[in-house]
């Protein structure tokens, strides 16, 4: 039978899973890395893609407006893998079926695979993702797990949209899911964050990795256990990581999950989190702790009445009162 010649029901079951199934990855760095560029922080992004439904869009009338009732229907969940090569930064590839309707997204399904770095990678990947310690809080490499999100609140799944300097994220999501996959490469990884051709040199300030080369855990383990360690710091509002933490809490409603190889490992309820802030710490000096405690006070205020809003998928206006709170 051709495809038009099957039942409408079957057909319409047949083209959301071609338009909704998730692109099939890079099974390695070899695959397409003359094409990233470099986006921030260590982050190397595909050129823009297109829509997964685009071809089929394109083949006759009848599929156009079959395809365009399952856009119409699906739910506002994407996809995205993530490479992650060791001091050789994080490479993203998205699957979209459609731009986002509305500012509301129900899930992005992120994927993580860990990669030993290859012989033939290209010299201007090298120490992109860099773990060396920052000034008093994390090292800069956590930030690059954290730019992947700050885009997803500026400029929407796959950074299709136009890049905002608001410090508040225009996009809200219902929950994120981090996949942690483990290694497929084959080759045996002696430490998380240190490729294998340097891991006998000495390394400076690695006491925030205590276990990046314990062999009793698996490789996904360890960087599930190191992603989640700093997501605590962030969503701890403590003096370094305030001004980052809150905006984890205006953008997500409900939750951010991670799995290992599939499986549950740890819930971040972040709805529950926005209902008990406890912020411990404003500084030392009474004129800066003074004003810092007003402006979170406003923030907060803001902040309860922007959740309400969520919750009800009201449309919502980036219009924070205050900037940077520390």
């Amino acid at each position: 039978m051709k495809l038009l010649e099957f039942p409408r029901e079957l057909r319409q079951e047949i083209l959301t899973l071609a338009v909704c199934s998730p692109v099939t990855p890079p099974a390695n760095a070899s695959e397409g890395q003359r094409d990233r560029i470099h986006n921030y922080r260590g982050i190397w992004q595909l050129p823009k893609q297109s829509s997964t439904a685009l071809p089929l869009l394109l083949v006759n009338k009848q599929i156009n407006s079959e395809v365009k009732h399952v856009l119409k229907h699906a739910p506002a969940i994407y996809h995205v893998d993530i490479m992650y090569f060791k001091d050789r930064g994080l490479w993203t590839t998205w699957s979209i079926p459609q731009l986002p309707r509305t500012q509301y997204i129900d899930c992005v399904y992120a994927t993580f695979r860990p990669f030993e770095p290859e012989a033939e990678l290209e010299p201007r990947y090298r120490n992109s993702l860099d773990f060396r310690g920052g000034d008093g809080g994390p090292p800069v490499g956590v930030w690059s797990f954290y730019h992947l999100l700050f885009q997803l609140f500026s400029s929407g799944p796959g950074y299709v949209g136009s890049s905002r300097e608001e410090s508040v994220g225009h996009y809200v999501y219902r929950k994120i899911i981090v996949d942690v996959q483990a290694p497929t490469d084959g080759v045996e990884h002696k430490s998380l964050i240190i490729n294998n051709r340097d891991y006998q040199k000495v390394h400076r300030r690695l006491g925030y990795f205590a276990n990046h080369d314990n062999s009793a855990f698996a490789l996904e383990e360890r960087l599930v256990k190191f992603m989640c360690n700093f997501l605590s710091i962030l969503l701890g509002l403590n003096y370094h990581t305030m001004n980052d933490g809150a905006q984890i809490l205006e953008n997500i409603q409900e939750s951010i999950e991670f799995l290992v190889n599939g499986k549950p490992f740890r819930v971040f309820d972040i709805d529950a989190r926005a209902t008990h802030l406890d912020v411990g710490y404003f500084g030392v000096t009474p004129a800066l702790i003074t004003e810092r405690e007003r402006k979170y006070k406003l923030w907060k205020e803001w902040l309860d009445d922007r959740r309400q809003r969520m919750k009800d998928e009201l449309e919502l206006e980036d219009n924070r009162p205050v900037g940077d709170i520390m």
